[in-house]
């Protein structure tokens, strides 16, 4: 069955898009389970299936947390079939991903809808997919009949395709000036102190991961240091409260900010997602106000 009872949202040319699904051995033996995927063309799972998912690949939980682990997840030898799941209550469920690629030129609301498959094999040989089951189909005296009511079981998933949009202002106010005024009354002369806003706003329908801002600094201008709390850039993302972070030469102190030749860099600050993933991450509707200060030469 499909593990989240929701469609799993991806961005247009996404590679290793996870969709989760679970399988269960409810029968009264220990089971091998041979995983199959395809794309769905037509119809609907939780949306219309209107685009191809390609790369499709089959990933079994390996170490049983519910969450795919890159590297881990994917590293065992044939991660085509389930093997030696057991029937016992409890320990008779695990997780399977579905890796995607999903097209570069999808549009936000398309969707590709997949199917996994899971059949029952004969178990007793660890590592090793056994010979799939089948029904012994004649009646004896003694001995164990194998019966079933379906040799296998299958659930969809959507891939619904969202995308983050921002929006980029950039504003600037001159804080003082060698003359003694101050904002509003501050004049653009050289001396003078100006503060940069750059407000980012996500208006699209999902977030904006690993988000970086890049600004070149005019030559005419020299980027001030020390007026945030003793650092150069202020960050506001969200509801998150205000954090800074130094311009240094490539980000040497890797906090998040550099200043290479006039191009300063800032990412926004990390997040932590629903799986306990660090991300950099700027949701729905979401605002994040990068704040720095200039000298006119």
């Amino acid at each position: 069955v499909e593990a989240d009872g929701e469609d799993t949202d991806v961005s247009p040319g996404e590679t290793g898009a996870v969709a989760r699904f679970t399988v269960t051995n409810t029968g009264n033996a220990t089971q091998d389970f041979d995983l199959s995927v395809v794309d769905l063309v037509g119809g609907t799972v939780f949306n219309v299936d209107s685009i191809d998912a390609d790369a499709l690949t089959i990933v079994v939980d390996s170490n049983g947390n519910g969450v795919y682990d890159e590297g881990v997840d994917d590293a065992v030898a044939d991660p085509t079939f389930i093997d030696e799941l057991s029937a016992t209550s409890g320990s008779n469920s695990i997780s399977v991903f579905v890796l995607a690629t999903i097209p570069s030129d999808a549009d936000p609301g398309d969707a590709a809808n997949i199917r996994l498959t899971a059949t029952a094999h004969q178990a007793g040989v660890s590592d090793a997919l056994g010979a799939i089951e089948a029904e012994s189909g004649v009646n004896v005296d003694a001995g164990l009949q194998i019966v079933f009511s379906n040799s296998t079981g299958s659930d969809d998933d959507s891939y619904l395709v969202n995308a983050a949009t921002l929006d980029v202002v950039k504003a600037s106010q001159v804080l003082n000036d060698p003359l003694g005024n101050s904002a509003p009354a501050a004049l653009a002369i050289p001396g003078a102190i100006v503060e940069y806003t750059i407000t980012i706003t996500n208006t699209g329908d999902a977030a904006a991961t690993e988000l970086v801002m890049t600004d070149d600094i005019q030559s005419d201008l020299t980027l001030e240091t020390g007026n945030y709390t003793g650092e150069d850039v202020e960050i506001v993302e969200g509801s998150s409260a205000a954090v800074t972070c130094t311009a240094d030469s490539g980000d040497s102190d890797g906090d998040g900010c550099g200043l290479t030749g006039n191009t300063l860099t800032v990412s926004i600050p990390t997040a932590v997602d629903a799986d306990g993933i660090a991300v950099q991450t700027t949701a729905p509707d979401d605002v994040a106000v990068i704040k720095f200060q200039v000298s006119i030469n």
